[in-house]
């Protein structure tokens, strides 16, 4: 389960970015938007497209295998590379999860809490 992500510097504060992820369900499955998650069968209206990436993009992209991160750590918590509001849970199908607002991964209490660690 591949993820794109895309950041681009935000206007005026040399201190921000912006960060946008682009997700893709497991081969042989379907984004159904209704139920906001990936399913076997294709949706009526669903179109394919096979670029990875918008051309007119000059921002940095970063592609992360999210499998080979969780090689040898099922059942682990680990970190997400580069976002403290983001872990991820190694499971024999592994998971990207958001902490809830104002929240970061603490790799040392393994848990979301008021500062990234």
């Amino acid at each position: 389960m591949a993820q794109l992500v895309v950041r681009q510097p935000y206007p005026n504060d040399c201190h921000r970015y912006y960060e946008k992820s682009l997700w893709s369900c497991p081969p042989n499955f379907y984004w159904n938007d209704q139920l906001k998650r990936c399913q076997l069968q294709p949706i009526g209206g669903c179109s394919f497209n096979d670029s990875s990436q918008d051309s007119g993009s000059s921002s940095v992209i970063e592609t992360y295998s999210i499998p080979s991160i969780c090689d040898k750590k099922v059942g682990q918590l680990i970190p997400y590379p580069g976002d403290c509001t983001h872990f991820i849970h190694c499971d024999y199908l592994p998971f990207v999860k958001t902490c809830p607002q104002y929240l970061f991964w603490n790799s040392r209490l393994q848990t979301c809490d008021k500062i990234c660690v």
